[in-house]
C-alpha cells in the first residue's frame, strides 16, 4: 500500500467534530499533519506557462490560490450527496418520536411553547398549545409520525442543497505542486506544451511557509473514483438554516471540520499522474484569487520550447535570486522518452 493510500485510511478515518476542544480538536489533527509532513518528498514543483501572471509570480516568490472552479479538471472538488436519505433524516428529526415527545412534555408542563420554537402570532399560538395540551402523548406522536415533507418543501430543499454544495466547493482556495519535474503529461498540460518553466521549491521552505501561515494547509491529492459524500455536512446546513429560521437559539456542532479537505483532496483516478500535492487556503475573502507572497523556489526548469525571451527574462530574475537554473531534455542519443535536465544554457540567446 502507497503512502496516498495509507493517507487516504487516516484522512478518513479522522472525524474532529465541532463540539470538542481546541486541544481536543489539535491531537485529532496532528497526527494528519506529521504523516503528510514525514511523506512529503524533498522537494515539490510547479508547472507555469509563461505569461505576465507566472513570470511576475516568479519575480515576486509570490503564489496564487484559487477556487477549484478555475481548474481545467471540470469535476474537481465534486462531492456527492444523498438527497433522499437527507430528506427522510431531516423529517426524523423534526417528526420523530423523540423530539415529538420532548415537546409534548414540555407543553403539557408548561402550558407554553419551547423557547426555541420559532415566532408566531398569539391565534397561531394558542391553536397549537389547544392541539397538543388536548391530545395523549402517544396520540401526538403518531400524528406526528404521519407528516411528511410537501413537493414545495422538497422543491426548495433540493435547491438549497444545490446550493451548499456549490458553496462548499469554493468554500477554500487552492494552490497546487507536483512530485514529478519530468512528467511529460505534465510540462504539456500546464507549461504550456514545454513552452513553460517549472519552478522548484524544497521541502523545509514549504513546511516553514505552512506554519507561518495559519489559514493554509498542505496535503497530498487522493485519486479514486469514489466522490466525497458531504451528506451529513448538508444535512447540518440544512438543520441550522431550519433552527435559524424559525428564531431557535440551538447550536448544532459541525460533523467534521475536516470536511474541506476531504472535499478537496479526493480526485478521480484519471489524474493520478499528476502526483498531486495541494495548498488548501480557508479563505474569508470574496475574490477568487488571493496571493501568498515569500516562498521562495531552489531553483528554475526551462522547457525545450521556452522562447529566448522568456528564457532570457526569467534567468535575470533566477540570479539575482541566486538559483540554479536547468534545462530539460530528452536525450537524442538514449532509447528512452525519458526527460532529464542539465544546466542551463544560453549560448544562443
Amino acid at each position: 500500500m502507497g503512502f496516498r493510500e495509507k493517507f487516504d485510511e487516516l484522512l478518513s478515518g479522522i472525524i474532529i467534530e465541532g463540539s470538542l476542544s481546541p486541544e481536543q480538536t489539535k491531537n485529532k489533527y496532528i497526527p494528519l499533519v506529521d504523516f503528510a509532513f514525514k511523506n512529503m518528498p524533498t522537494h515539490l514543483y510547479r508547472y507555469r506557462k509563461c505569461n505576465e501572471s507566472n513570470i511576475g509570480g516568479f519575480e515576486s516568490d509570490s503564489i496564487w490560490t484559487v477556487p477549484p472552479t478555475m481548474f481545467n479538471d471540470v469535476h474537481d472538488s465534486l462531492s456527492y450527496y444523498d438527497t433522499n436519505q437527507i430528506l427522510s433524516d431531516l423529517r426524523e428529526d423534526l417528526f420523530g418520536a423523540d423530539n415529538q415527545g420532548e415537546i409534548w412534555e414540555y407543553i403539557t408542563k408548561h402550558n407554553d411553547l419551547p423557547e426555541n420554537s420559532g415566532k408566531f402570532t398569539a391565534e397561531n399560538k394558542k391553536t397549537i398549545l389547544d392541539e397538543i395540551i388536548s391530545m395523549s402523548k402517544e396520540d401526538w406522536i403518531n400524528k406526528s409520525a404521519n407528516q411528511q415533507f410537501t413537493d414545495t418543501d422538497k422543491l426548495k430543499a433540493s435547491y438549497e442543497m444545490k446550493e451548499i454544495k456549490a458553496f462548499f466547493r469554493n468554500q477554500a482556495k487552492i494552490s497546487c505542486f507536483c512530485e514529478d519535474k519530468y512528467s511529460n503529461l505534465m510540462w504539456a498540460h500546464y507549461a504550456d506544451y514545454h513552452e513553460g518553466f517549472l519552478l522548484e521549491y524544497d521541502k523545509q521552505s514549504i513546511i516553514d511557509f505552512i506554519k507561518n501561515n495559519h489559514s493554509i494547509k498542505l496535503f497530498p491529492v487522493i485519486y479514486n473514483n469514489k466522490r466525497y459524500n458531504i451528506s451529513n455536512h448538508i444535512k447540518w446546513y440544512l438543520q441550522s438554516n431550519i433552527c435559524s429560521n424559525a428564531g431557535a437559539n440551538i447550536d448544532i456542532h459541525i460533523p467534521d471540520i475536516l470536511y474541506p479537505e476531504k472535499t478537496h483532496l479526493h480526485k478521480a483516478k484519471d489524474w493520478e499522474y499528476e502526483k498531486e500535492w495541494r495548498i488548501i487556503h480557508h479563505a474569508t475573502e470574496i475574490e477568487n484569487v488571493h496571493e501568498f507572497k515569500n516562498i521562495e523556489p531552489t531553483a528554475i526548469y526551462y522547457g525545450s520550447r521556452i522562447s529566448k525571451i522568456n528564457k532570457n527574462q526569467l534567468s535575470l530574475s533566477a540570479k539575482k535570486k541566486n538559483i540554479k537554473e536547468y534545462d530539460v531534455y530528452i536525450d537524442e542519443n538514449s532509447n528512452y522518452y525519458n526527460l532529464e535536465s542539465k544546466i542551463a544554457s544560453f549560448d544562443d540567446i
